[in-house]
């Protein structure tokens, strides 16, 4: 296909064929293998000029083996005979080189949702496409006397994860980011976008708000320290989300009574909903976990009462359930979470909708339905 050629990505075939050599090779009671293979490029701006064009092609294999009660984990960046041999050579040798402990257990087979995430245009994406829709937003920055710098990036991705036991997985993706702050003599303003098809992203749009913010903040004054009511932007909400799932909403954060959730209780005021779904595709899908777990939605809070937590194997094991389908790669002492990098986090206040991707590091909000300045209104009374 021409988009798997503008992105550079190995044919899913091969990477099955591969996947699948490295697991009859291995003389470990329980193999588990992840590739992850992405293919991205970033134009950096500073001064209403752009600074840096970066592009990076690189695969990860990741081999996970249990022998004797014991796990080994190795990784490597190439996909061929000579390196599967070595990083499963180094996993059953790390292995034997553990003490017995508990062993996070792999997943038996099971059916994914088919979830779309791939763009042509995204994988397909040029430098001077890029260049084109900086300049866009440096130039206006230019015309009202202000300053902007950000980063825009585009790039494609794969990731495929199979055991001993029967688990085969794969998917591709795209993503295009933006992000960008604009400075004056006296103050900032920031904007971000996200999506899976780089055409999606209005170029007008991002530097409206980002150069209104600027405009709106220049020579603010300060005020008297005391309580005042607030209203959040959509990003604040974001990243109060995020610090929400960090500290609350795994099984593991509950497990070591170090989590907000209580479950049954009335944990926030009524208006508030929230849920994880990774299979929404108003926001960036992804079927399964990297455990080999298939995702479903959770529901956390409805309504204000505390309804549910995410799990992944080692804690559905421990607590006697099925894993929801958020596991990290295993194993971890983070445990399950709820929102990262190709996680869905929603949020309902009353009737307005709103969508919360949250890549790692990067934060974008997706209007689903109303209005945003009402919905504003809405945020800073919803409790």
């Amino acid at each position: 296909m021409k988009s798997m050629e503008a992105s550079r990505l190995t044919e899913e075939g091969e990477v099955k064929r591969f996947i699948d050599k490295l697991l009859q090779a291995s003389p470990a009671a329980q193999t588990e293998v992840m590739v992850t293979e992405w293919d991205s490029a970033l134009t950096r701006f500073a001064n209403n000029g752009i600074h840096q064009n970066v592009a990076e092609r690189d695969v990860s294999v990741r081999v996970r083996v249990v022998k004797d009660g014991k796990t080994g984990v190795a990784s490597i960046n190439q996909m061929n005979e000579s390196a599967a041999a070595d990083v499963l050579k180094r996993a059953i040798a790390i292995a034997d080189l553990q003490s017995k402990g508990e062993v996070v257990p792999m997943p038996g087979p099971a059916k994914s949702q088919p979830v779309e995430a791939w763009s042509d245009a995204t994988a397909a994406a040029t430098p001077e496409e890029r260049a084109d829709f900086v300049e866009a937003i440096c130039a206006r920055a230019r015309r009202a006397g202000l300053k902007a710098f950000g980063a825009f990036s585009t790039g494609s991705e794969q990731f495929a994860i199979a055991n001993s036991l029967g688990v085969y997985h794969h998917h591709r993706s795209t993503e295009a980011t933006i992000n960008s702050v604009v400075m004056g003599e006296a103050g900032s303003g920031y904007a971000d976008r996200g999506a899976i098809n780089v055409q999606d992203l209005d170029k007008d749009e991002i530097a409206d708000e980002v150069i209104d913010k600027a405009q709106r903040n220049q020579n603010a004054q300060p005020i008297e320290p005391g309580v005042y009511e607030v209203v959040l932007e959509e990003y604040a909400v974001a990243e109060m989300l995020e610090f929400m799932s960090y500290t609350g909403f795994s099984a593991l954060a509950v497990e070591e009574d170090r989590s907000f959730m209580r479950l049954g209780e009335r944990i926030t005021g009524d208006a508030i909903t929230i849920w994880d779904d990774g299979l929404d595709a108003s926001g960036l899908p992804a079927p399964f976990d990297f455990e080999g777990v298939p995702k479903q939605r959770v529901d956390l809070i409805k309504h204000g009462v505390a309804t549910g937590l995410v799990y992944d194997m080692m804690t559905a094991t421990q607590e006697g359930r099925q894993s929801t389908g958020h596991g990290l790669p295993a194993p971890n002492t983070e445990g399950p979470f709820a929102v990262g990098g190709m996680w869905n986090f929603f949020f309902i206040f009353s009737i307005w909708l709103f969508a919360f991707q949250i890549p790692i590091g990067f934060f974008m909000l997706k209007e689903v339905m109303g209005h945003k300045q009402v919905a504003r209104h809405v945020l800073s009374h919803a409790n």
